[in-house]
C-alpha cells in the first residue's frame, strides 16, 4: 500500500526551506561601513569649505570697514586742506592714526592707517596715502599740459 506523503509546510510557506536573497537585494555590513566612512569624509570637507568661507566674509566685511573708516578720515583733512593735523581715535574697535607732513615743494603728504585684530588675533591694516597741494599751479602737482594733442580739429 502506498501512502501519500503530503509536504509539510512551515510558516514561511517553501516547504521548510528558507528563501535566500539574490546578491542585489540587500546591502552587505562592509558596503553600508565603506558608504559611512565616505559620507563622514565629504561632510568633513564641506564643513571646512564653510567656515573658510565664513572666515573669508568676515574678513572682507572688517576690511571693508576700515576702507571706508580711512576714507572718510582721509576726506576730513582733505576737505580742512591740511589743517587737521595728525591724530588717532579708535572708532568701532579698529584703531585709526593720520598724519600731515608739509613737503618742501608746497604740498601736503597726508596719510591715514587703520588696524584691527582679525580671526587668530593677527593685525590686519589698512593704509591710504595721498598728496595735496593747495592754491598751487598744475605745475606744482607735476602736471604739464603743453603736450597734449589736440582731440577736435
Amino acid at each position: 500500500m502506498k501512502t501519500s506523503q503530503s509536504p509539510q509546510r512551515t510558516a514561511c510557506g517553501s516547504g521548510g526551506r528558507v528563501p535566500r536573497r539574490g546578491r542585489g537585494a540587500g546591502f552587505t555590513l562592509v558596503e553600508v561601513v565603506i558608504t559611512a566612512f565616505l559620507s563622514a569624509l565629504m561632510m568633513a570637507g564641506v564643513i571646512g569649505l564653510i567656515v573658510n568661507t565664513l572666515r573669508a566674509t568676515a574678513f572682507s566685511g572688517r576690511s571693508t570697514q576700515a576702507t571706508q573708516l580711512a576714507q572718510e578720515r582721509m576726506e576730513q583733512i582733505l576737505a580742512s586742506e591740511g589743517g587737521m593735523g595728525g591724530g588717532s581715535d579708535s572708532p568701532d574697535g579698529f584703531d585709526r592714526i593720520w598724519s600731515v607732513d608739509s613737503r618742501a615743494d608746497g604740498g601736503q603728504a597726508i596719510e591715514v592707517r587703520v588696524t584691527w585684530h582679525g580671526t587668530g588675533g593677527r593685525q590686519r591694516e589698512v593704509a591710504l596715502n595721498s598728496l595735496s597741494f593747495t592754491n598751487a599751479p598744475a605745475s606744482a602737482a607735476g602736471l604739464s599740459f603743453q603736450n597734449i594733442p589736440q582731440l577736435m580739429p
